[in-house]
């Protein structure tokens, strides 16, 4: 079932139902730029959800923040680097990109995970912070990617890094800028990737562009509106 609008109503009995709880602390908005506003603002912090505790593991994994020199034109790219405790000559390295929707997000939003991944694959994870839309267009974020992938290639001694063993990923819009940053990396013939992590990427730039909607996607938070901010 869709409104008149052509947007999904009705499909709140396809979430699993471990998931509901979560779904109805969300409140119920559709996704514009006073929204966006008021979450990078730090509004809906208290919704009631909240990280878990870091265990020893996670707490033992040092993040330190650093400057990576920015594309030409535009800021340094702000990169926090975690490391696992203990020596190591050269460690593979994880490239991370969060999510957000291309809009929102930030590197801290995933601090648990990323001391997680380097404490239990003793790597090295460097996080980017880079420009959202709809300030930054396309290809702002991107180059502030292959900004930090040059770095994190140019700082290998000095963080422990393997060159050789240098994988690039994230989650949702992390996902999509690291698939893109894998191809620009690989045009241009300076830095080799040896894997990409890739959760939920959005790769088709159809989706949601041209036909009609999808009856069953769209209706919660993440609604058509979103798009229109991307801006890429």
């Amino acid at each position: 079932m869709t409104t008149r609008a052509g947007a999904p109503s009705g499909t709140r009995r396809l979430v699993a139902q471990e998931l509901l709880p979560v779904l109805d602390m969300l409140p119920a908005f559709d996704f514009n730029a006073d929204i966006l506003a008021f979450i990078r603002g730090g509004g809906g912090r208290d919704m009631g959800l909240r990280a878990p505790p870091l265990s020893a593991a996670q707490q033992a994994v040092a993040c330190a923040e650093h400057f990576a020199p920015g594309p030409p034109g535009a800021p340094n790219v702000r990169v926090l680097v975690y490391t696992p405790p203990g020596a190591a000559a050269a460690r593979p390295a994880f490239l991370h990109f969060h999510g957000g929707g291309f809009v929102i997000g930030m590197p801290e939003l995933n601090d648990g995970s990323n001391r997680l991944l380097a404490a239990e694959l003793d790597c090295v994870v460097a996080s980017v912070d880079y420009r959202l839309a709809p300030e930054t267009r396309y290809p702002g974020a991107l180059e502030d990617g292959y900004a930090a992938l040059t770095w994190l290639h140019a700082e290998a001694e000095a963080l422990g890094v393997d060159r050789g063993r240098i994988a690039i990923g994230g989650e949702s819009a992390g996902a999509s800028h690291a698939a893109r940053l894998a191809i620009l990396a690989r045009d241009r013939g300076a830095f080799p990737i040896c894997l990409q992590l890739l959760d939920s990427p959005a790769l088709d730039d159809r989706s949601g562009s041209v036909g009609e909607p999808h009856p069953y996607c769209g209706e919660f938070v993440w609604t058509a509106s979103v798009p229109t901010l991307n801006c890429l």
